[in-house]
């Protein structure tokens, strides 16, 4: 059985991969891998963070996910440059890419969020950094919820 650690680190490491190789979304296939890489990466990382929440887990030894979830946030909009709503296993809505300002807005929100958590984390801030875990998987929620096909 893969550990889940080994296995995030696998799916970060085949993102990384996938995101410096040169083309590396040159294709829908590729623009797809790569987003889903990245988002089964930030899903694996809020769920460490609601998780260590929980258990009362001091927020400041969380930086290292924080800052991690933030860089990730800020590569997701970017994953979308190549419209892929109608192949493969996209679920992307075409309102990404019939909606660009509104999918910019949503994606700038979450990548907002992120920081500010990644922030709160390495202040070691426990009160802010709950509030805020909340307010980033809102962002989370409310984009899928307009552009993600369930």
């Amino acid at each position: 059985m893969i550990s889940s650690f080994r296995l995030s680190a696998g799916l970060a490491l085949a993102g990384f991969m996938c995101m410096t190789s040169p083309g590396w979304a040159d294709t829908q296939t590729d623009a797809i891998a790569a987003r889903q890489v990245n988002q089964k990466v930030i899903g694996e990382l809020a769920d460490t963070l609601r998780k260590a929440a929980a258990a009362n887990t001091p927020v400041a030894s969380l930086a290292p996910q924080t800052t991690e979830l933030a860089e990730r946030a800020h590569r997701q909009a970017a994953l979308f440059a190549l419209k892929t709503d109608a192949i493969g296993n996209s679920k992307s809505k075409p309102e990404i890419w019939t909606q660009p300002e509104a999918f910019a807005e949503a994606s700038a929100r979450f990548v907002a969020a992120a920081d500010k958590l990644d922030m709160l984390a390495k202040a070691g801030d426990t009160a802010g950094f709950a509030d805020q875990l909340k307010i980033t998987g809102g962002t989370c929620g409310a984009c899928h919820r307009e552009f993600r096909n369930r």
